[in-house]
Formats: structure tokens, sequence, C-alpha cells
């Protein structure tokens, strides 16, 4: 009998895979975020490597929003047309609806992979390429400890799953150095409040009273909170030390340079496309993989006694 091209399961122009499906040779990245400055680089290695590779990329922005998100997969499912997925989470610290469409992808047949972070229900089910952030705010609150400082507050992300683990591990460099964990002294804020500290001046100062040192969430906020500090009339690090996280460029401009840790950007891109690639040929099953801790050293900590 002759080839129905016509044939949902066999368009033309597909390549034949394993002798009983066929590749569209189309990759689905479903991002946050379209700029900044992790995920401009971040996406030019998965670009790099589909394109190294002879893959096209279909890509969709959430803006951080379930949303979004939502109408991205569930495109995706109706059309079945892309031989894999690159995702992350949108708030992914919070209850997402949109599991049950991952779901439905993989049911699909559909490889699948998440960088940055993964929502609960599908860890271990679903590969996961990222930093290790509980072992990143472990290593900052130590860089403050080691420096002499015991009353250190934070600030993190309420929504992402990042702000939380980064929290743990701060909590874990407390706890082992025998310091009271003070949630009094823990300012959260959302994706849409980051750049609106000086609003919040006023439980900034009454929550973080007495601390002599602050974790950031990451060099954004910790950029941020730097300048109003110093519009306040603080001194860093004279009167309260900073850590960030990410190495962003943002600390070139700051008066006083972030101690901060270097996040993979395009080598995580292009980790995260080879190894999908490598799910599509080869059928692979690849286990998660953590970037360990890389502190870069800056001004912004002074040590104490």
């Amino acid at each position: 009998m002759g080839t129905d091209k016509g044939n949902k399961n066999n368009p033309e122009g597909m390549e034949p895979n394993g002798g009983s499906s066929y590749r569209t040779k189309r990759i689905a990245v479903v991002s946050t975020y379209v700029d900044g400055y992790i995920f401009s680089r971040l996406m030019r290695g998965i670009e790099n490597v589909l394109s190294e590779n002879e893959y096209a990329i279909q890509m969709s922005f959430t803006n951080n929003s379930p949303t979004r998100e939502r109408k991205a997969l569930e495109l995706l499912v109706k059309t079945g047309d892309i031989d894999g997925l690159i995702t992350q989470t949108s708030c992914g610290a919070l209850p997402s609806r949109n599991v049950d469409l991952y779901r439905e992808l993989q049911k699909m047949g559909i490889p699948i992979i998440f960088f940055d972070s993964i929502y609960p229900e599908l860890k271990g089910r679903i590969p996961l390429i990222t930093p290790d952030d509980r072992a990143i705010g472990r290593d900052a609150a130590k860089f403050l400890i080691d420096a002499g400082h015991t009353k250190i507050g934070a600030m993190f992300k309420l929504d992402d799953i990042q702000g939380h683990l980064r929290y743990a591990g701060y909590q874990d460099a407390m706890m082992e150095a025998g310091l009271e964990v003070d949630t009094r002294r823990i300012i959260w804020y959302d994706s849409y409040s980051s750049n609106n500290l000086d609003n919040r001046w006023e439980e900034i100062s009454d929550r973080l009273h007495g601390c002599t040192a602050i974790e950031c969430y990451n060099d954004e906020v910790g950029g941020t909170l730097e300048k109003l500090l110093i519009d306040k009339g603080f001194g860093v690090p004279y009167d309260i030390s900073l850590v960030g996280v990410d190495d962003a460029p943002i600390n070139r401009d700051l008066p006083v340079p972030l101690t901060t840790f270097s996040h993979p950007k395009e080598e995580l891109g292009r980790r995260v496309a080879e190894t999908l690639l490598d799910m599509i040929e080869n059928k692979t099953t690849p286990e998660d993989f953590y970037y360990p801790p890389e502190p870069v050293i800056r001004e912004s900590i002074k040590k104490i006694s």
C-alpha cells in the first residue's frame, strides 16, 4: 500500500524516527522571560545547540504568568507537532493547575526537560537542570556568618521556587552555626514588586532593624536594596553587608559591587538542549543535574569581630 502523506501520523517532510514514528525537527521552548541578564544568554545557548543539530525552535514566553503558560501548553497538546519541550515553571512556588498538561504531553510521547525550576509533582518524573539553589542560599549566608555576622536578615522571592530553596539554604546555614532563624527578619516579595522597594521602606527598616547583614534573593533586588540603603544614609558594607546571587551586570553600576554567585547562563542552556536531544535521539532517561555554587567575591561584606 502507498504512504498516505495526509495522515496525521505521517505528514509530508517529517524524518523517520526509529522506523515507527516521525520527527518534526522542531523543539518548543516555554520560558518566563525573553530579556534579562540570564534568559537572553541562556536562550542563546539553547538556540546554538538546536541550530547546530538542524532543529527549529518554537518559542513562547509567559512573563511568569501561569495563565500564559497554560495557553502555550494547550497549543502544544492540540497540535502535537514537536519533537521535544524545554520549559520552566511560572510562579513555580505556587500551586499549579498546569501540571496536567505536562502529563498529557508525556502521554503523547513528547520528551520534556525543565531548567532552573520544576513543579514538585513532576520532580523525579521529568529531568531538571538547574543551579543548586539551596546550596547557594546556604553558602551566601555562610559568607556573612564567617565574616562575623550573627543578626542576618534576608529578602526572598515568594512566587518562585528558587526563593523558597534559597530560604531553606539560609536556614541550614543559620542553624548549623547555632544562630536563631527569626522570621521577622525575612522580607518576601513577588514578581511584580521587586523594583518598588522604596514604597516598602517603612516595612524594610522595621523588619531589618538591628541586622548587620542581608542575604538577597538575587543581584537585581540586592542592587535595588543597596541604592535604597545608601539613599537613606546607610553605608554599605560599613553599616550593612549585602550578598546577592546571579552575578548580574547591574553590579558594574553599583557604588559597592556585590559579593554574589555566578549563574551558568549560556552553558546551562547548551546542557539543557544537548540533554533533550539525547532523550529524543537515543531514548535516554537522564538524571537531574545541579550546578554547584560558584562565588564571586567583591566588596559588599564587612568583617566584624
